[in-house]
């Protein structure tokens, strides 16, 4: 799938399908930096991306970045999709109390 989405890249570089494609490869096999990146750049594509925005929250989320990942659940709660809305206030909720004990 990575190298599908690279190749894609090559001829269309704000392919927001693809960045998310090549970041789950990595936040799969625990590269959760190098998976939030591509994340990243998406959302300077289209920051309004529900899709993206909770893709980046659940990488922090796996890299125990709390105060992070609720932060971009926050994000997710301004845009107008009610199903997306109802899942990051539960994701809040879940993280509240470790975002606490974080560093």
């Amino acid at each position: 799938m990575r190298t599908i989405a690279e190749e894609i890249l090559k001829l269309y570089p704000d392919h927001i399908e693809s960045l998310s494609n090549i970041s789950i490869t990595y936040l799969l096999t625990k590269q959760y930096d190098k998976g939030i990146e591509p994340l990243l750049r998406a959302e300077k594509i289209d920051p309004t991306d529900v899709i993206v925005l909770a893709n980046i929250a659940q990488g922090y989320k796996l890299k125990e970045k709390f105060k992070k990942a609720i932060a971009y659940y926050e994000k997710i709660i301004e845009q107008e999709d009610e199903q997306a809305i109802k899942f990051a206030k539960v994701q809040i909720e879940l993280l509240s109390n470790k975002s606490r004990s974080e560093k």
